[in-house]
């Protein structure tokens, strides 16, 4: 979800009334300064172990390797940067203050899509771990929508059976058959 959005649905949740779009703003700036901080600090931010070498599987198995994500692009780049993905291990991202609607839409898939020149969706696979990435890859009708089992991704798993469960990033080669 973009984070304006999360921003605005989270304060109006708090107090029961929407917030100006002057407090969203002002709220969410501070969480960006924060949260770009973070990750370019904290020594808990690391990557999921085994994901850099499930990146480089796929892309060596010709599969070109994309992410979207509700952060802003320069939340992005400190998360690249810290986690040493530049262009060996993924080949293209797009956060979501650079679409005019994040997830769940299916606008950053077709971005991304359109600047790999791939066409038909059935060709995508979208791997995510949050309900909105499952909604946003039915809803771009990839033809093959994963979601990484947990607290957060077990009730869709239920209500869309379409939509294959894995344990771990690490299985995702197996799901893609893809051979080393």
């Amino acid at each position: 979800t973009p984070k304006p959005a999360a921003v605005r649905k989270l304060l109006a949740a708090g107090r029961g009334t929407s917030p100006s779009e002057d407090e969203v703003e002002r709220v969410h700036d501070d969480y960006r300064r924060r949260i770009v901080e973070r990750y370019r600090t904290s020594p808990i931010v690391r990557e999921i172990a085994g994901a850099t070498d499930v990146l480089r599987q796929l892309r060596e198995a010709g599969i070109r390797v994309a992410f979207d994500t509700g952060f802003d692009r320069a939340t992005v780049e400190v998360i690249l940067e810290r986690l040493g993905w530049d262009a060996t291990v993924v080949d293209d991202t797009v956060a979501s203050d650079e679409v005019a609607n994040g997830r769940p839409s299916p606008h950053m898939i077709e971005v991304l899509m359109a600047r790999a020149g791939v066409v038909d969706p059935a060709r995508v696979a979208k791997v995510g771990d949050s309900v909105s990435d499952v909604e946003q890859g039915i809803a771009a009708g990839c033809g093959l929508t994963v979601a990484i089992r947990g607290r957060r991704t077990e009730p869709v798993l239920a209500r869309y059976p379409q939509v294959v469960g894995i344990d771990s990033v690490a299985d995702v080669p197996d799901v893609l058959r893809v051979t080393r």
